[in-house]
């Protein structure tokens, strides 16, 4: 499993694209709508919305500056093997490291989220 931090600006386009790997979306903050294959839903600070691996997905309609929490299952890029002569990406492990700092405070309030999310309640 890994973890990082995604922001889009508001009125910006999301250009990612599917991810050989799980994904959980935490909004930390923000307002935008997301789309995963066919289905479109509004998203806002506390939404967790989970994509499977190799779904076509983008946020879209960003009104708010958005923060994601993002989790990856397994970890980001585990599944895809190397090109030869190819570099992991600094960028990717400056989030990684980054997140492991930012994720405690959300971590509390992000398992009360998910525990309500597989037991059904309000």
């Amino acid at each position: 499993m890994s973890a990082g931090l995604y922001r889009l600006r508001a009125g910006i386009d999301d250009p990612q694209q599917p991810h050989a790997e799980d994904e959980l979306y935490y909004i930390v903050a923000g307002r935008a709508r997301l789309r995963v294959g066919d289905d479109d839903t509004a998203v806002e600070a506390g939404s967790l919305v989970f994509v499977a691996a190799d779904v076509d997905h983008r946020f879209h309609a960003v009104t708010d500056d958005l923060t994601v929490l993002v989790f990856f299952a397994p970890a980001e890029y585990s599944r895809r093997e190397a090109l030869p002569g190819s570099q992991a990406s600094p960028h990717k492990w400056a989030v990684q490291e980054q997140s492991s700092q930012l994720c405690a405070p959300f971590t509390r309030d992000l398992a009360r989220k998910v525990d309500r999310l597989f037991m059904d309640e309000p």
